[in-house]
């Protein structure tokens, strides 16, 4: 069987910790490494996942007399400000004392950014995105990763092939694979745990610390061609991607975090077109939103866009990530983040350098850089938000946060 048109390791969308050169996969082109640092900002606005339901939403619905279960609090209405200020509370790399009891050295870790999204107003009315199931898109995992120990989900699932070159005829023989971990140190598994990484004391905490992890795995393994480590090649494959978009679908995933670009390297089939689309439809369908890294090539508008894979209507009905520059003294995008352009009004911004999160084991703070890491802190912003506002959809909760 002819193998499907697969990505190359370019594919990803984030540059991985100097402490693991030379473990992890190639990045791409435009992937940075950099020292540990703890500077950050975020551009979310999360001030909604207070208590009293933030955003001009209403008051709280008290419990019903008979016991049962309270009713959710009403979604919010809300109308943006006319301008938008920077807090004036947010000192770059200033040593404040605690301000609350989830303001811990863990929850400092990502200090700018928490404080932006503020973050402390979510956690310590108990929004940690307990509940909602974040499914991640990538290239392999550690499933023993001890942040997303107990809460990796049951739905998880394998969707590449294992391609072994027939020499006779020149053609791949695929089959199928049932191993969610990768024999490299994994670029998914940092993406997880920037999404929802657990507060355990060590390392430091995704923005949804209590959230389920659904880990979808959508490259391809090639057992006779090695990597410069010596190890069997891998690579994103678009037809992958499109069996776990249907999955997450049928299975009502409602956030999916894509650090990965869709965009093959020559034009993609029609077959694969119509896949993709097919898929993407069903996602849309089902009320789930796909949180796209929108990539670290400096371009006029978001990789996705420049795919065939997916319409421009479905593209509409995403959310794609930017990246902000380290400078936090200013709210703006970093010379290495792709822009919004025409997708301006689905583009969201998170921090793009010095991004924390913990290593592939689970036991270290590293630092993290791309897109590929911006984009799993709004999958993760959405959790909370849907934890407070059950009702919501993923798509529902990603206008709450474009407002």
């Amino acid at each position: 069987m002819q193998h499907a048109q697969a990505l190359s390791n370019d594919a990803f969308e984030g540059s991985i910790p100097e402490m693991m050169k030379g473990t992890l996969m190639t990045v791409g082109n435009h992937a940075r490494r950099v020292p540990v640092g703890l500077s950050f900002a975020l551009a979310l606005a999360l001030s909604a996942c207070s208590g009293g339901g933030g955003g001009g939403g209403t008051a709280p619905i008290p419990a019903p007399p008979s016991g049962g279960p309270p009713t959710p609090t009403p979604a919010p209405t809300f109308t943006p400000p006319a301008t938008i200020t920077r807090p004036s509370d947010l000192i770059p790399g200033s040593q404040f004392a605690p301000r609350a009891a989830n303001d811990t050295a863990e929850f400092r870790g990502n200090n700018n950014g928490y404080s932006v999204i503020r973050a402390l107003y979510a956690y310590d009315n108990n929004f940690t995105g307990k509940g909602i199931t974040i499914a991640v898109a990538d290239a392999g995992f550690n499933t023993s990763n001890s942040e997303l120990a107990g809460r990796v989900s049951s739905l998880s699932a394998d969707f590449g092939r294992t391609l072994v070159l027939d020499q006779a005829t020149k053609v791949y023989n695929e089959t199928a694979r049932n191993d969610l971990q990768s024999n490299r140190v994994e670029h998914g598994t940092l993406v997880a745990n920037v999404a929802a990484g657990a507060r355990n004391g060590s390392a430091a905490h995704g923005i949804a610390p209590e959230a389920a992890v659904a880990l979808l795995r959508v490259d391809n393994t090639y057992p006779q061609e090695l990597d410069s480590a010596g190890k069997p090649r891998s690579a994103i494959d678009v037809r992958a991607f499109s069996r776990a978009v249907d999955y997450a679908a049928t299975n009502k995933l409602p956030i999916l975090v894509a650090s990965l670009s869709i965009i093959t390297d020559g034009p993609p089939t029609a077959l694969i077109i119509d896949e993709g689309r097919a898929a993407g439809q069903k996602y849309i369908d089902s009320g789930g939103v796909i949180v796209f890294a929108a990539g670290n090539t400096a371009a006029a508008d978001p990789e996705q866009l420049r795919s065939t894979y997916l319409s421009r209507a479905q593209l509409d009905s995403f959310l794609f990530v930017g990246g902000l520059s380290a400078d936090t003294s200013q709210f703006v995008l970093d010379q290495g983040s792709t822009r919004a352009g025409e997708l301006r009004s689905r583009f969201i911004v998170a921090p793009f350098n010095a991004v924390s999160g913990s290593d592939a084991d689970g036991a270290t703070a590293v630092n993290l850089t791309g897109t590929s890491f911006a984009a799993p802190m709004v999958g993760g912003a959405l959790a909370l938000v849907m934890q407070k506002w059950p009702q919501l959809t993923g798509q529902t909760a990603a206008t709450v946060l474009l407002n």
